[in-house]
């Protein structure tokens, strides 16, 4: 539900009153909408599962509470945003734990009446917990990894997502199988991204351009951390596995466009 249908611009004291069963169903599919990305944003700031899940519990009840204060529902998404980084930046001594996992399995209606209970009695300063869904312990062999090709990769290169989704924000785990004289050209990331080199010898450079001259040979055990936006390249002389980890979003920009598979 887009706020375009609640309101075309700021309301007045003379704009029509939106009613309170209104107001909450537009809460209720904005948080929905923007949930991910939220909690995605928290565990970059904390980078803890359970802080992250604090922060968001907080902010959405924080958001709740003082709704009617915005005056512009197009501005939501920015509105609540700002809200987390301000809770964030704060320090969010926050005893209100709410699991994300938890959040999004049960009905809003739950957390509607816990958010006007905080509000009603200033609980935000005090323990209110909801049960915590704790997902199973994941193990995992080489034997039971499931390869398939990767269309952002040149041809050759085969993946393993052993956590994910890549494309959503979410902690992510996966394993790349690169062919014997292969080549990744220049690109970047757009989040932070760690690499272990499982097998073989990755060779990685920075730069615009790939130059099999100006990279590091990067032996089985070795490990490498590309920044945001680092423009990188690798090659590889024999058959090489890298394992990849981080927060979600994954994606792949190749300096040269014409670089790009997916566009050929």
């Amino acid at each position: 539900m887009q706020a375009q249908a609640f309101a075309q611009g700021p309301v007045s004291t003379e704009a029509e009153v939106i009613d309170e069963a209104t107001r909450r169903c537009f809460f209720e599919a904005e948080v929905q909408r923007l949930l991910d990305r939220m909690f995605g944003t928290a565990l970059r700031l904390t980078r803890n599962r359970a802080d992250a899940e604090d922060l968001v519990g907080e902010t959405v009840a924080k958001a709740w509470a003082s709704l009617a204060e915005l005056r512009d529902l197009c501005t939501f998404e920015a509105w609540i945003r700002r809200i987390l980084a301000n809770t964030f930046i704060s320090g969010f001594v926050s005893r209100l734990r709410i699991s994300y996992l938890t959040f999004k399995e049960h009905s809003m209606k739950k957390l509607m009446t816990l958010a006007a209970m905080a509000a009603a009695f200033g609980a935000f300063g005090s323990t209110v917990a909801l049960a915590q869904a704790h997902g199973d312990h994941l193990m995992v062999v080489p034997a039971e990894l499931k390869w398939a090709d990767v269309g952002s990769l040149p041809p050759g290169a085969q993946l393993a997502v052993i956590e994910g989704p890549l494309n959503e924000a979410k902690p992510f785990i996966f394993r790349l199988k690169l062919p014997a004289n292969y080549q990744i050209p220049a690109h970047f990331h757009s989040a932070i991204e760690h690499v272990t080199v499982i097998s073989g010898t990755f060779n990685m450079g920075a730069g615009d351009k790939l130059d099999t001259k100006a990279t590091r040979a990067l032996t089985a055990g070795s490990a490498a951390i590309m920044q945001p936006g680092t423009r990188h390249f690798a090659w590889t002389a024999d058959e090489t596995v890298v394992q990849v980890h981080g927060v979600g979003p994954w994606t792949i920009t190749y300096v040269n466009p014409a670089d790009d598979p997916r566009k050929k």
